[in-house]
């Protein structure tokens, strides 16, 4: 079920905002341009990043207007920032929050600096985002983007705007080998504005110098930032750490404008401790997951004989339809490298499902594949699942032979009723992994 949507008034605008959670703590949440409060839940990644964020607070997530479903804001007449940055007040007094911690990323931080200096009596905490005081460069701030470098990149925002090559530059953890995921991220920014919109509030905030206001936000400041994220180097964050006047400084690694892909795990951990007080116990993550593995058989072969091109392209092909493939059956991927793909789902069923309509499809594009599967706890953490279970499933899908999927006798034994048919094929001792192991290979239903 997807929280229900609702409206707030700001300035006779409508602002869409939706409440999760029923924490302690009152956690207004605010993204940038690319927002889009409904779309962002078929993202089984944002799922999991908000869910756990509503774990520890009651999460008001919100579009600002011109944003989203947000009202629409006329791209040569945006409103003032004190105006603006309203949009988070009319929020927290439609819900009745009397205070809250803002949490604003990339170009929605001036919105939420302002905030917290007009209303300080509202804001308990700030967590700033990949976001900077002021984008471009002068005497006082050498570590600023030179003028034409911003104009080159709102004119790169205008024209890649809604396609694959902007998901790209967003999300470099993505760009390889997932042309269905920067298809549907391009879907998401058309859906979160238009190109002219993204333009004008592109070139609006960068013309935002938030500098002078810095002394006047008294409430404790959490700066997270990627480090390697093109937009923004490490100096932006520094910035705000060294003349916030209460600021603690996050660094992670990665590239993404998004938290939720690289480093969300240990972002809401230090998140929860900064405003709770307490530190979230990394043993709770532990969670029973089916893991499943699918590997391409002969892919060094294969490769050799159709050239890097067309082996690229074929990569492509397959990475696609096993994320729709995934996605279908309400898989979550964690990892893929090459010819490989690891993901995890909530039951056996579905994964032998979706492994079986991975190696049918696959095959359409002459290209077969082994898998295997197991259930046991992960340990969930740092955008990662690790674990003995892990490690196991990777060696059941190691011993399964092209077109087949094994199973551990764990997840036959949970499948029992299902109808699904399995062949014991003999104890096994997996490298890496005590015991000895009892496997069995899926069969089709009229073998």
């Amino acid at each position: 079920m997807y929280p229900q949507t609702r409206y707030a008034q700001s300035h006779g605008g409508d602002v869409a905002y939706q409440v999760i959670g029923e924490g302690p703590v009152d956690l207004l949440y605010c993204g940038g341009l690319l927002s889009h409060l409904e779309l962002v839940w078929d993202y089984p990644e944002a799922e999991r990043y908000l869910t756990r964020m509503a774990s520890f607070a009651r999460v008001i997530l919100m579009d600002r207007r011109g944003v989203g479903i947000s009202e629409a804001l006329p791209n040569d007449a945006l409103p003032p920032l004190e105006e603006w940055s309203d949009d988070l007040l009319a929020v927290l007094d439609d819900v009745g929050s009397a205070t809250a911690a803002v949490f604003v990323e990339r170009d929605a931080a001036p919105l939420g600096l302002v905030f917290a200096v007009q209303h300080p009596e509202r804001v308990r905490a700030l967590v700033l985002g990949n976001a900077t005081a002021c984008l471009g460069a002068d005497k006082d701030f050498p570590d600023g983007l030179p003028a034409q470098a911003v104009d080159q990149l709102i004119a790169m925002i205008e024209a890649d705007w809604g396609t694959d090559e902007l998901s790209g530059r967003a999300l470099p953890s993505r760009r390889e080998g997932d042309q269905r995921f920067a298809q549907k991220a391009a879907r998401f920014q058309r859906s979160a504005a238009t190109p002219s919109a993204a333009a004008a509030q592109s070139a609006y905030f960068a013309r935002c110098d938030m500098r002078a206001l810095l002394p006047q936000v008294h409430c404790p400041a959490l700066v997270v930032h990627h480090r390697d994220y093109a937009v923004l180097s490490p100096a932006h964050a520094h910035y705000l750490r060294d003349h916030l006047p209460n600021a603690e400084l996050l660094m992670l690694d990665g590239g993404d404008a998004f938290f939720l892909y690289q480093g969300g795990d240990v972002l809401l951990r230090r998140v929860e401790s900064f405003l709770t007080g307490r530190q979230h116990q990394i043993q709770g993550d532990r969670v029973l997951q089916t893991v499943l593995f699918v590997d391409i058989v002969r892919s060094t072969e294969t490769a050799s004989e159709l050239g890097d091109a067309e082996w690229r392209n074929r990569l492509d092909h397959f990475h696609a339809i096993v994320q729709q493939e995934l996605e279908r059956h309400g898989a979550r991927r964690v990892d893929a490298s090459g010819d490989s793909v690891f993901a995890t789902l909530s039951g056996p069923t579905p994964g032998i499902m979706c492994a079986r309509a991975v190696r049918d499809a696959v095959r359409q594009i002459e290209l077969d594949v082994r898998a295997g599967l197991h259930c046991g706890e992960c340990e969930i953490s740092d955008d990662a699942v690790r674990g003995l279970t892990v490690h196991i499933g990777a060696r059941i899908a190691a011993e399964a032979a092209p077109g087949e999927i094994w199973v551990s006798r764990t997840v036959r034994d949970l499948v029992v009723g299902s109808g699904l048919i399995f062949r014991h094929r003999g104890p096994k001792r997996l490298k890496g992994v005590p015991g000895v192991w009892r496997l069995f290979r899926v069969e089709e239903d009229d073998e």
